[in-house]
């Protein structure tokens, strides 16, 4: 394949809409590919249906089990799939070990966004920019009457307050009532499309769901926060669908030369979102918009629209309007979550919510300032001791954010520190690896920002520490990202001690010739 990468107007067409259909080409990936990956997911729901505790159907399903599939291992190896997942996450991407097939039913999911660990399990704020992305393989021809995935495109960049809700678990969801009282599993259809409609409107009114049909051997990007949902299917087929997590672990590289982008944002509202992400991937601004911009020049309140409130909070960050301080420390849900990801924009901003922020008696104003640290914060600024000393907050909120935050520091540096200052980062993360599941997942995979990086790599004994700690490791995804840094962290050595060993010859060398 001459060239397996995406292009400008792609990569925007994903910022904007969150997901872009790719159909695999080469013999190697036709439909009789296809049809061997069908029956193989057939296969495991045979065995996974035999069980009879949920953790041993999981197995089946999941994981390990797919890994083991060969033709999974030749789908992830393809030119054009790395290509795709480059362009968007860099050349160092991830894929973190957690992997499903779904199965379509007659039952309706509610919309969602996955959890940022697997399980439903916590991470941290989700970022606005590009930091993970799932890719899903169909592996039959997907139409309506199969059920296919349902998603609102484009919602990546909105939420809804979770605090007091009680949805204690990491995905975010439009609706807990519908999965508390079973509406998914109710034979009134009427009752089910209505209650889903009301998630939809509830969220942006102008924002109607949309299903992705596609033929047998598709794969479709999808930016993992897109709200997103599994529909019925409405005859008596099969539907499957393979589900692959990524990760960036490097900041992305500036493009040796602009290139022309025609692509207009769907929706004005997300524009300036997605002009600030692109920015922040080397590329060129989007053409005009379809629409009008939200006027920012009037104040906002909570009972702005999601959508409305956070472009509003970009357009005042872009003219450095300081009101973006006080909303920050609003102590409302969703005038300081919109604040916050208009102030990671502007560094100098961001820096004096941060100094605001840090001092709240409010665990989520602590988790906001280690999150605002993770976006703008330099390896050798004044802020960083404050996000090492979050990492040992109590509040696990706070700890995550904060361990978060660290990898994405070390990502942006571009020159080498004090060893004494650099040590104390590390060892933050190394006592993080320590504590419970879903922080030594987190702390991984910061570590993972440090493992290949050749400004203060990590030192032999760090990389033994590791190795130690992950010895006991009880979490299979911890162990596997732990294994992943170690072998990051090792090659990177080996190239430093080459490098070494080639800068002291050709110094002889030369003092030998000038001789």
């Amino acid at each position: 394949m001459s060239n397996p990468y995406l292009t400008t107007n792609q990569v925007y067409e994903f910022l904007d809409l969150g997901y872009l259909k790719i159909q695999l080409q080469g013999s190697s990936y036709g439909r009789d590919f296809a049809a061997r990956l069908f029956r193989r997911a057939r296969e495991s729901y045979r065995n996974s249906d035999l069980e009879e505790q949920q953790r041993d159907r999981i197995q089946h399903i999941a994981d390990t089990s797919i890994e083991s599939i060969p033709e999974v291992k030749h789908l992830l190896s393809s030119e054009e799939l790395n290509g795709a997942l480059t362009s968007l996450l860099g050349k160092s991407f991830y894929r973190y070990r957690h992997s499903f097939i779904h199965r379509a039913d007659r039952f309706d999911q509610s919309f969602h966004k996955d959890s940022p660990l697997p399980w439903g399990t916590k991470g941290g704020i989700r970022s606005h920019k590009l930091e993970w992305a799932m890719v899903f393989y169909y592996p039959q021809d997907t139409m309506l009457e199969l059920g296919p995935t349902e998603i609102l495109p484009g919602t990546q960049y909105w939420n809804m307050d979770r605090l007091g809700t009680g949805n204690t678990h990491g995905e975010d969801r439009l609706s807990l009532d519908f999965d508390r009282e079973k509406v998914g599993f109710s034979p009134d259809l009427e009752l089910r499309d209505k209650h889903l409609a009301t998630q939809w409107q509830t969220l942006d009114r102008f924002t109607p769901p949309k299903k992705i049909e596609v033929s047998a051997g598709s794969i479709v990007l999808v930016h993992f926060d897109l709200f997103h949902r599994a529909t019925r299917m409405s005859n008596d087929g099969e539907r499957y669908m393979y589900k692959f997590w990524f990760t960036r672990t490097a900041e992305p590289e500036v493009a040796a030369k602009s290139t022309s982008v025609r692509y207009q944002v769907r929706d004005p509202r997300r524009k300036p979102i997605v002009d600030a992400i692109g920015s922040w991937m080397g590329m060129e601004k989007t053409a005009a918009p379809f629409g009008r911009e939200t006027d920012h020049s009037a104040d906002y309140s909570a009972r702005v629209s999601e959508a409305d409130r956070v472009c509003n909070a970009y357009l005042k960050a872009k003219s450095g309007d300081h009101r973006l301080l006080r909303d920050a420390c609003s102590g409302i849900e969703s005038i300081r979550r919109a604040s916050v990801y208009a102030l990671a924009t502007q560094p100098n901003l961001a820096h004096k919510a941060i100094a605001q922020l840090l001092g709240s008696p409010d665990i989520h104003d602590r988790q906001c300032a280690a999150f605002l640290a993770g976006e703008c914060c330099c390896i050798n600024g004044p802020m960083v001791k404050n996000v090492i000393e979050l990492v040992y907050d109590e509040e696990s909120v706070v700890s995550r954010a904060a361990v978060v935050a660290l990898g994405k520091i070390k990502r942006r540096q571009q020159n080498a520190i004090s060893n004494e200052v650099h040590d104390k980062i590390v060892d933050s993360l190394l006592v993080a690896m320590t504590k419970g599941a879903a922080l030594r997942q987190l702390a991984y995979l910061s570590l993972l920002c440090f493992a290949s990086s050749s400004d203060n790599p990590l030192r032999s004994e760090q990389i033994a520490r590791i190795a130690r700690v992950l010895k006991t490791e009880s979490n299979l995804y911890a162990l596997r990202t732990g294994n992943e840094v170690l072998e990051r962290a090792r090659l990177s050595d080996s190239k430093h001690v080459v490098s070494r060993c080639t800068e002291q010859l050709e110094s002889e060398t030369s003092s030998r010739t000038f001789r």
